[in-house]
């Protein structure tokens, strides 16, 4: 944690989910753990950690809404016809992901397509998306009368293992359009920020003197695998408790495009194989 700031609060945006956790500096100190996460109401269930990754632009290309809102104002405009010329985006992280492997220069910016093929910009959508989660968050806190201004807050943005450096800085410019600048600003590897957060989890066990069963986080020199299984990829990571307590990478971490949207992309090509073409249509 960043000791001139005072709040810490880490946004996370996959293929399917978003949302965003924070913990203060005081909570840190006296539990690493202490951690808040963001809560999402979409008004027909319970309350969530996440809301959907989906962004929707109006035909201006300006900005509409994002999440459980965005679907709902596209399913509208959908019922009246009238979603030809908006933009709704889902799945955007992995065009990112797909532009670097063909080898596209994405260091200034390169284009998405929207669910009904339409191109926008790629730098829009992804500062926007951090840029919604960012402003929710301070309007949580102006709501709870925290008093946190925002030169009280350091920002992490989580970012896979296999993306490579033009990915990484085409986030930091996005993050920087909407505001968080570079010295308050960082960007971690999703597995080792889950790792960290396992080093402090009371895993292991042992029987105490009056046979108690005690819990405890990992001993020095015991060696853990974390597997981040997301909607888009699935990134790996070996890693090793030291003596000081702190962690070793002991492979490099690995992982690719094999989340859950592979397992529903391929039941559609099921579907499709088993139907005879005309008889379903794609929404």
């Amino acid at each position: 944690m960043s000791e001139t700031k005072i709040l810490v609060v880490a946004i996370d945006f996959g293929s399917s989910g978003a949302g965003y956790a924070f913990s203060f500096a005081y909570q840190y100190k006296n539990n690493p753990l202490d951690i808040s996460t963001s809560v999402w109401n979409n008004g027909n269930g319970p309350l969530q950690a996440k809301i959907p990754a989906v962004l929707l632009f109006d035909p201006d290309k300006k900005f509409h809404s994002f999440g459980f809102e965005a679907e709902d104002k596209y399913e509208e405009l959908l019922n009246t016809n009238k979603a030809d010329q908006w933009y709704f985006l889902k799945g955007f992280k992995m065009q990112l992901y797909s532009a670097v492997n063909a080898g596209e220069d994405i260091r200034v910016d390169f284009e998405l397509l929207d669910v009904g093929g339409k191109r926008i910009s790629a730098k829009a959508v992804f500062s926007a998306a951090i840029g919604f989660l960012k402003d929710h968050f301070i309007q949580q806190m102006h709501w709870r009368k925290l008093g946190t201004v925002e030169d009280d807050i350091f920002w992490v943005v989580s970012v896979p293992s296999i993306w490579n450096d033009s990915a990484k800085q085409f986030m930091r410019e996005s993050a920087e359009k909407v505001g968080i600048q570079g010295d308050k600003f960082i960007m971690v590897y999703e597995p080792e920020a889950a790792s960290i957060y396992a080093r402090l989890l009371p895993v292991d066990k042992f029987v105490g003197n009056n046979g108690a069963v005690i819990l405890k986080a990992f001993d020095p020199g015991r060696k853990f695998i974390v597997v981040d299984a997301g909607g888009g990829t699935v990134d790996i990571s070996a890693q090793q408790v030291l003596e000081n307590g702190e962690l070793k990478i002991i492979h490099r971490e690995c992982g690719g495009p094999w989340g859950g949207e592979c397992i529903n992309k391929q039941f559609v090509h099921m579907l499709q194989r088993t139907f005879r073409k005309g008889s379903y249509e794609t929404v």
